[in-house]
């Protein structure tokens, strides 16, 4: 719902968690959202090697500060960062400007008293969105069933296929519930899918 809704306010995001395929999916989803689909093709999308950025504390800070070759909004990935890159991200945060390149970190697990964490949640152009095991909500079904015409007018096999998600890793149930766009107008044909699915699943 966030992602859907960005504040213009946010240069830099930290999308963390356990759920490695849902932090790859919204970490695509956030890129499409600041740079455009293309971004990566023209080279306005820059990916830093973490191994580098320990050796060189300079890199990420030269990079935000680097305008894009061939112009548009540019962005800058750092992936699977932690805690021990925090003086490195505390330097670059202090030194952002309106015009510098958006921010995109990815961690894992990190808990509530992680500096990392901490840092960007209590940063004014920054925000923090975890990614934890759990059951996906009845809204997010939802949606996404909407977003490919799937028909489904029946709480209850929402319902179920929300406990279904909880045996599924992310993008696999996603891929599960795209099949049913065959189906989109045919609700019975459906609720049977989604039925024999849970009925699988137990």
């Amino acid at each position: 719902q966030f992602l859907r809704n960005l504040p213009e306010s946010k240069k830099v995001f930290l999308l963390h968690g356990t759920v490695e395929s849902k932090v790859l999916y919204y970490r695509k989803v956030l890129e499409t959202k600041l740079l455009g689909k293309q971004a990566r093709k023209e080279l306005r999308l820059i990916t830093l090697d973490r191994a580098l950025l320990i050796k060189e504390r300079t890199l990420l800070l030269n990079e935000v500060k680097t305008r894009s070759f061939f112009g548009g909004q540019k962005g800058v990935l750092l992936e699977n960062i932690s805690d021990k890159e925090v003086p490195i991200i505390v330097e670059t945060l202090n030194t952002l400007e309106e015009e510098d390149p958006f921010l995109i970190l990815t961690a894992g697990f990190l808990n509530k008293s992680s500096k990392l964490r901490k840092l960007i949640e209590s940063n004014i152009s920054s925000c923090a969105i975890g990614f934890y095991q759990t059951e996906m909500s009845f809204a997010e079904i939802s949606n996404i069933l909407e977003k490919w015409q799937v028909k489904v007018t029946e709480n209850s096999v929402i319902a179920a296929l929300r406990d279904f998600s909880k045996i599924y890793d992310f993008l696999e149930f996603r891929q599960e519930l795209k099949k049913l766009a065959i189906f989109r107008s045919d609700e019975k044909k459906i609720i049977g899918i989604c039925l024999s699915l849970i009925h699988i699943s137990e």
